[in-house]
């Protein structure tokens, strides 16, 4: 259709009559404008003759124009749909990806939401679970008790160890004693005793 409205277009303009504008000057210098149809302007010494020949000549000519501006324009008419469907693909796909990784993102945070819940109901059950206990234990009497008993345990270790000192102190003043007997007698010390 579109093919047919331009061949009408050119057709047309090819069978009217174009007329061009010439420029007389006369001797006075002034300039007089007169049209005049281009195949009734002869020049001078010359006939122009146009004829039926030469006119299907220039239609077909013409035609031929036509058809390649035709084919070129359904080239690029071809071109441009395929990168319009190539673009259509594109932006579907994008759209499909989006979507994907929207529904994967919700899907991890509601399996992440469900799993921080139910850890949530383990552990305040578990806190629940210990307050029952510290409550049955009595833990003000029992605590008493255990206080007491670990004072008690503790001042006898720093007795002993106190003890311990003592003793460690008096072994090591008499073994320099010893020492200092054997070098001033000169005699021999025991065996037992260390050096």
């Amino acid at each position: 259709m579109k093919a047919n409205l331009l061949i009408l277009t050119l057709l047309t303009v090819a069978t009217v009559s174009v007329q061009a504008k010439e420029v007389l000057y006369t001797e006075g210098g002034k300039a007089s404008y007169a049209a005049y149809p281009v195949s009734d302007y002869k020049f001078p010494n010359q006939q122009v003759a146009v004829t039926d020949n030469e006119k299907d000549m220039k239609i077909a000519n013409l035609n031929k124009l036509l058809d390649q501006q035709q084919r070129l324009y359904e080239e690029k008419i071809t071109y441009l749909e395929d990168e319009l469907k190539k673009s259509k693909d594109r932006l579907i796909e994008k759209s499909i990806n989006t979507d994907k990784m929207t529904a994967l993102t919700e899907k991890r945070y509601s399996e992440e939401t469900a799993y921080l819940k139910k850890e949530l109901v383990a552990k305040t059950r578990t806190v629940m679970e210990y307050q029952r206990q510290l409550e049955k234990m009595k833990p003000a009497d029992d605590m008493k008790n255990l206080i007491k008993v670990n004072t008690e345990l503790a001042l006898e270790l720093r007795k002993s160890n106190d003890q311990l000192a003592i003793i460690q102190l008096k072994g090591n003043e008499a073994i320099a004693q010893k020492v200092e007997e054997k070098t001033v007698t000169g005699g021999r010390m025991p065996a037992s005793v260390g050096k």
